[in-house]
């Protein structure tokens, strides 16, 4: 069991975060899990900044850092499976970033197609195969989704 609050379970799961292949890895389930209950989205914010070349350069020394991407859901599901509510998905940047999210907190009116703005904690990287026959590598977080709703 993770402790309340965010530094104290970041220090226990973070080294067992990995990064995975078409599937999330154990520990980013886990922190999910923890966030759902107990992430805000003001703890998110007191995280030291990172950015995707980062975290895609050295995901090692990334992991546990905030980052933020701005661009478009390209999937978004609910999953209850493990009895908590999450929102898994993916979002490109304009730019083509791509990066995957356990989402806590409200999703509001989000759907695959719109625009959004997602900060969340940096897991690692999960690589899935794609559509084209070929592997994409995207940035792994847990956090959520820039509404008005979560900021309170």
């Amino acid at each position: 069991m993770l402790e309340s609050s965010l530094p104290s379970a970041l220090a226990k799961v973070r080294p067992r975060l990995d990064d995975s292949m078409n599937a999330p890895d154990p520990a980013s389930v886990q922190l999910a899990l923890w966030a759902a209950e107990n992430l805000r989205w003001s703890a998110i914010q007191t995280l030291p900044e990172t950015k995707h070349a980062l975290v895609m350069k050295d995901t090692d020394a990334e992991r546990g850092k905030r980052n933020c991407y701005r661009g478009t859901v390209v999937e978004i599901h609910a999953d209850r499976s493990t009895g908590t509510l999450l929102h898994i998905g993916g979002l490109r940047t304009p730019g083509g970033q791509v990066a995957r999210f356990f989402a806590v907190g409200s999703t509001g009116e989000l759907v695959q197609g719109s625009p959004a703005h997602f900060c969340g904690i940096v897991t690692g990287v999960y690589s899935y195969d794609n559509t084209a026959g070929g592997t994409t590598h995207a940035a792994h977080l847990v956090g959520m989704f820039d509404l008005p709703e979560n900021r309170q």
